[in-house]
C-alpha cells in the first residue's frame, strides 16, 4: 500500500501523474476518481490536501463536505483555491490561458472561482467549527485557504499555515490524500 494517493476524475490527468512519479521514482497510488467517490468508500487519510481544485467542481458544498468526511481523527485538510477578484481574472485567465498560455482556453471560469466566504460556508456546512473571524485565516496570498484538524468527531481551524502545530515530518510520513 502506497503511503500517498492522489486523485483526480480526469484520466489524462493521472496518466501524466503517473509518468512524472515514475520519473522521480516515487510510489503514490494515483486513482482516477473523485472526492465524494473515495468518501463514499469510506476511505479516510491523516491529510487531505485540496489545492486549487475547489474552483473546478461542480458543487463546491459537496466536495468540501466530503473531503472533510476524509479526514481521520487528528488529521489535517488544506484547501486552497482561486479568490473571485478582478486581479484573479487578470492573471489566471487573460495572464495564464491567454497571454502566456501556460494553461489551455478555458482551464477556469472566473464565477468558479471561490471567495473565502463561500469557502467559509461550505466548511461550515461540512461540520467545520471554529472559523476565526480574522480573515487571515482563510485568505493567504489572496487565495482562500483553511487549514482544518480533525479532534474526534470536531472539525477545528489551526489558523494560519505557520501556525500548524502538526510537526510536517509526521504528515509526510502519514498516509494521505494528495
Amino acid at each position: 500500500m502506497s503511503a500517498v494517493l492522489g486523485a483526480d476524475p480526469a484520466a489524462a490527468n493521472i496518466a501524466a501523474a503517473k509518468l512524472h512519479a515514475a520519473a522521480g521514482g516515487l510510489a503514490i497510488d494515483y486513482r482516477a476518481t473523485t472526492a465524494e467517490a473515495l468518501a463514499d468508500a469510506g476511505e479516510s487519510f491523516d491529510v487531505v490536501l485540496a489545492m486549487e481544485v475547489v474552483e473546478h467542481v461542480a458543487d463546491v458544498n459537496l466536495f468540501v463536505r466530503r473531503c472533510t468526511d476524509m479526514v481521520k481523527p487528528d488529521g489535517l485538510m488544506i484547501m486552497a483555491t482561486l479568490n473571485r477578484t478582478l486581479k484573479s481574472f487578470a492573471l489566471a485567465i487573460v495572464g495564464a490561458e491567454y497571454v502566456l498560455r501556460w494553461l489551455p482556453r478555458g482551464t477556469h471560469q472566473w464565477d468558479k472561482f471561490v471567495t473565502p466566504n463561500e469557502l467559509e460556508i461550505a466548511l461550515q456546512l461540512g461540520g467545520f467549527e471554529g472559523i476565526s473571524r480574522d480573515r487571515r485565516h482563510l485568505q493567504f496570498d489572496r487565495r482562500p485557504l483553511a487549514i482544518v484538524e480533525r479532534h474526534g468527531r470536531e472539525l477545528h481551524g489551526c489558523g494560519r499555515a505557520i501556525e500548524v502545530t502538526r510537526p510536517v515530518s509526521e504528515a509526510r510520513n502519514s498516509p494521505g490524500l494528495w
